[in-house]
């Protein structure tokens, strides 16, 4: 999923998904932290980065096809 926001600055990139880091205020910096979790809990990943070119970031999901339960 793509956006046309402020993007994902290298600064922050390695704590975004920290629960409770947020750069906005009045919010509890939950969210990605919780949809982290449950794609790693599905074993997958969830990464992001900046739009190539700006303005934006880009967040990826990779689940594993056909995972045993």
């Amino acid at each position: 999923m793509s956006d046309e926001g402020p993007g994902v600055p290298e600064k922050v990139r390695a704590t975004i998904f920290e629960p409770f880091f947020t750069t906005k205020t009045n919010r509890s910096g939950l969210g990605l932290a919780m949809a982290r979790r449950y794609v790693e809990a599905h074993g997958g990943t969830l990464t992001a980065a900046d739009n190539d070119p700006p303005p934006g970031a880009t967040f990826v999901v990779w689940l594993p096809a056909g995972a045993k339960q």
